[in-house]
């Protein structure tokens, strides 16, 4: 273990912080939150001091709202559709 992380463990343990937020956990935030709004790995990958973009894409936590988003729509239309036709006959 890091010293920093040392520190951050012994710290976290006096505020009652679990054992298992890391510090690592800041730093995928840090890489997840503008990959969500700039879509641009590149960026991301330079900002977080990556030489590859393995490491970077490795960094970030999946975000699942815009898949659910797609599904809700399409399920949507689904029913939409299913009422207008029920209309029809």
């Amino acid at each position: 273990m890091s010293g920093l992380a040392h520190r951050f463990r012994k710290i976290s343990r006096k505020l009652e912080i679990p054992d298992e937020l890391k510090l690592y956990c800041a730093r995928h935030t840090f890489g997840t939150l503008p990959m969500a709004e700039t879509r641009d790995p590149g960026l991301v990958e330079e900002v977080m001091g990556h030489a590859s973009l393995i490491t970077t894409m490795g960094d970030l936590h999946r975000e699942t709202a815009p898949i659910k988003a797609v599904v809700d729509r399409l399920n949507q239309l689904k029913v939409n559709d299913r009422f207008d036709q029920q209309k029809v006959h």
